[in-house]
C-alpha cells in the first residue's frame, strides 16, 4: 500500500479506490500508513498522501484522517467557488478600469 502512494500519478482514480477499500477493511492500518507518509520528507509524497486522504474523506467521516489532512503541509483546501473567483475578477477589472 505504501508503494501506491509513490505511483499515485500513474492511475490516481484506481489507487484512490484501492485505498478506500483498504480503509474500509483496515482503518487502523490505513491510518498508520497514511500518517507515516504524511510526515515524509518528499513534497510529492505529501501531495499524493493528501490526495488519497481527501479521496477517502469524500465518502467517509473520520476525525483522525481529517486532522492528518489538515496537518499536511502540501494540502490545499480550496473552498472558493467559481462564482467567488468570477466576482473577484469583475471587481478587480472595475477597480482598474479594464475593459471587459
Amino acid at each position: 500500500m505504501r508503494f501506491t502512494i509513490y505511483i499515485l500519478q500513474n492511475d490516481q482514480f484506481r489507487i484512490c479506490e484501492l485505498w478506500k477499500h483498504f480503509y474500509r477493511y483496515s482503518k487502523e492500518k490505513a491510518y498508520e500508513l497514511l500518517s507515516e507518509m504524511n510526515a515524509h520528507h518528499s513534497r510529492s509524497i505529501k501531495e499524493n498522501t493528501a490526495s488519497i486522504i481527501s479521496s477517502i474523506l469524500g465518502s467517509n467521516s473520520d476525525d483522525n484522517l481529517q486532522v492528518l489532512l489538515d496537518n499536511n503541509s502540501c494540502y490545499k483546501n480550496n473552498t472558493t467557488s467559481f462564482r467567488d473567483y468570477f466576482t473577484k475578477l469583475i471587481k478587480d477589472l472595475e477597480k482598474y478600469n479594464e475593459d471587459l
